[in-house]
């Protein structure tokens, strides 16, 4: 299956946009677009091409803010994770993350946005306390972006801990991927210290006990994978 590029890139002005989808088409694969669209990640159009390669692509290009609000506006999947790679951390502002979040719709998405950009950013623990009152979705992202920022060491002791607090209430939602979100931050935890082993058991234990039987479930799966560390 081959997907044309839209006239929208096609008409654009943007040298550099055109380069890139270009480069885009060139690898598009539509056996893996099709096994994405049956695993609901969704997208206006979805080029298949596989994360090595979209490193590569990014790989020929310069961090520039104007060129990843150009890719992440245009809806297609490809443009959308190559933004996360093309923006410049350090040169957005907090609004500038708080409004790229909205148009981070998808688990894909979330991941690639949280590990490429937002654990990047000089004002991670603003964001994180701000996307958490968002509504799920942004505290989604959050949680990952914390995972990311606590994995490249960019966050002291006594931020991880404030930002921690967060998941005794977040622990009750009955959002699936909110709580897989939650063990994946807390994996990141766990790894840094004994202190912070016994915190994050802590909130694991509580998780043991909830009526939700998938944050039950994930509580204990985490247990049985980490009780050896």
């Amino acid at each position: 299956m081959s997907f044309p590029l839209p006239d929208s890139i096609l008409q654009s002005p943007h040298i550099a946009l055109k380069q890139i989808m270009y480069l885009v088409k060139m690898r598009q694969n539509g056996d893996i677009a099709e096994q994405m669209n049956r695993m609901g990640l969704s997208y206006r159009l979805n080029y298949g091409v596989t994360m090595p390669v979209l490193f590569e692509i990014a790989s020929k290009f310069r961090t520039d803010n104007a060129l990843g609000y150009q890719l992440l506006n245009t809806n297609i999947r490809e443009g959308m994770i190559l933004a996360s790679l093309l923006f410049n951390a350090e040169k957005l502002s907090t609004d500038d993350y708080i409004k790229i979040s909205k148009q981070i719709k998808n688990i894909e998405l979330i991941e690639q946005f949280s590990k490429n950009l937002y654990s990047k950013t000089p004002y991670l623990p603003a964001i994180i306390e701000t996307l958490r009152e968002e509504g799920d979705n942004d505290t989604i992202l959050a949680n990952y972006s914390f995972a990311w920022g606590v994995k490249r060491n960019v966050l002291n002791d006594d931020t991880i801990k404030e930002l921690l607090a967060a998941f005794n209430k977040q622990i009750t939602s009955t959002n699936m991927q909110v709580i897989r979100s939650i063990s994946f931050a807390l994996q990141m935890v766990v790894m840094r210290s004994p202190e912070f082993k016994k915190i994050a058991f802590a909130i694991v234990a509580e998780m043991k006990n909830s009526d939700f039987e998938y944050t039950k479930k994930t509580g204990e799966e985490f247990l049985w994978l980490n009780e050896a560390i």
